[in-house]
């Protein structure tokens, strides 16, 4: 025990200090160090003179249990400051601390509960990585940045809410963090991406809710998360602009959840008819992949693009209406809308993609644009009754290109007039 009365300037006051198991350092000590790799340390109490935590300060303290912060702590949590402190089971971050460095508490394996206060703005990168007992962590409203790998692997969280105030988060944020069931975004909150792994394999996932400031989702972002429910707290117009919607609702073709549905927007099933307003000027990928609700949509000529598999699966659709200015159709975007009877293509489409119809089985009549001048592979493959009205299918001089098993079982198809400028 250092009185409070006591000062020293040698900094490397505990080296070669190897039995130590209990530190009370008093109000008169301004830094200190030589605490790292104490294998039987304990427990350390640190005086209100200490303001620092410096890097690596108690790395390897591989028995430490309690820590007491005195109230001169600021500033940052250095980097390794406390890494593999494999007992340490609670930490209550000092108020005046504003940042956790770089792999600040990774490794601490028996480590439970975290309490930030509002004056915490950075959580760095592998803050508290591979932590596999943490399960209470509350992200407090004021934190702005969460750096890559931050909580990758911490095994017993459950919930986590990204408070408004984030605007950054780093790769693989919460990459395995197998027991998460729920994550909720802020429904104003200043994020506008979720990064690429960020929830990848996180398995138990359940729900996951977001406003309408995401624009984007990264890659693989939510890989192998199994089926979960999609609460968007935006509208339709919001939502179809969202890019790399394929990381998230890749998953609900093949997920069933004993009947629920499984994705909301603004707390409601997306069914019926639905109209797409001249607010918006283009649709992603996937934007309503597996919308197996909707009956009618109705596009605006503000879009000038349709992506990728848009209306893949829609199996309830019977009729879309096309913006004017649309240029193609692209791979699988009406892939397997099984209601679907008839398709008027505006006079600007020149290519129409893979698969874009492919298994519209009722699909009866397509009337062409005279500008079409691409047919991909399999564009129109399994759509039985395409022509059972008896009218044939004309390929204008323009097309110039069919790709291989475009019509393939076309049943009813007796007839094809098509031009000699095909190659």
């Amino acid at each position: 025990v250092i009185p409070d009365s006591a000062t020293c300037d040698n900094t490397l006051m505990f080296s070669g200090c190897t039995a130590l198991e209990t530190v009370v350092i008093g109000d008169g000590i301004e830094s200190v160090s030589g605490l790292d790799n104490k294998a039987v340390l304990r427990e350390v109490t640190l005086g209100n003179g200490i303001t620092q935590i410096y890097d690596s300060m108690f790395r390897y303290c591989i028995a430490l249990e309690t820590v007491n912060f005195g109230t001169g702590i600021s500033g940052e949590i250095g980097i390794l400051a406390f890494e593999k402190c494999t007992a340490l089971k609670e930490i209550k971050i000092p108020s005046k601390v504003t940042s956790l460095g770089y792999s600040s508490f990774c490794g601490c394996t028996s480590l439970e509960r975290v309490y930030l206060t509002r004056n915490v703005k950075t959580i760095g990168d592998f803050a508290f990585s591979k932590c596999t007992a943490l399960h209470a962590i509350s992200l407090q409203v004021g934190l702005t940045s969460i750096g890559r790998d931050a909580f990758s692997e911490c095994s017993m969280i459950e919930n986590i809410s990204i408070p408004y105030t984030v605007r950054e988060m780093g790769q693989n944020a919460f990459i395995r963090c197998s027991s998460l069931k729920k994550v909720s975004f802020s429904v104003d909150c200043f994020l506008d991406i979720i990064p690429d792994y960020c929830f990848y394999e996180c398995v138990a996932l359940e729900e996951i809710s977001f406003g309408k400031n995401i624009k984007n989702i990264g890659a693989s972002a939510f890989f192998d998360c199994g089926g979960f429910v999609i609460d968007y707290l935006g509208t339709v117009d919001d939502w179809c602009i969202i890019e790399g919607l394929k990381s998230l609702i890749g998953h609900l073709l093949n997920f069933e959840q004993d009947g629920d549905r499984v994705l909301y927007i603004n707390g409601k099933e997306i069914e019926g008819e639905i109209h797409i307003s001249d607010k918006v000027t283009k649709i992603t990928d996937y934007a309503f992949y597996v919308f197996d609700l909707i009956t009618k949509i109705t596009i605006s000529d503000s879009v000038k693009s349709i992506g990728e598999s848009a209306f893949y699966d829609c199996t309830s659709l019977i009729a879309a209406e096309l913006p004017g200015g649309l240029t193609a159709i692209a791979d699988n975007t009406f892939y397997g809308c099984i209601s679907l009877t008839t398709i008027y293509l505006p006079d600007s489409v020149t290519d129409i993609g893979n698969y874009a119809f492919f298994g519209c089985e009722i699909l009866h009549y397509v009337d062409l644009s005279f500008a079409l001048q691409i047919i991909g592979n399999s564009a129109f493959a399994n759509c039985f009754r395409l022509c059972a009205n008896g009218m044939p299918i004309i390929l204008d001089i323009n097309v110039k290109s069919i790709g291989s098993g475009a019509f393939s079982c076309c049943r009813y198809m007796t007839d094809i007039y098509i031009s000699k400028n095909v190659e």
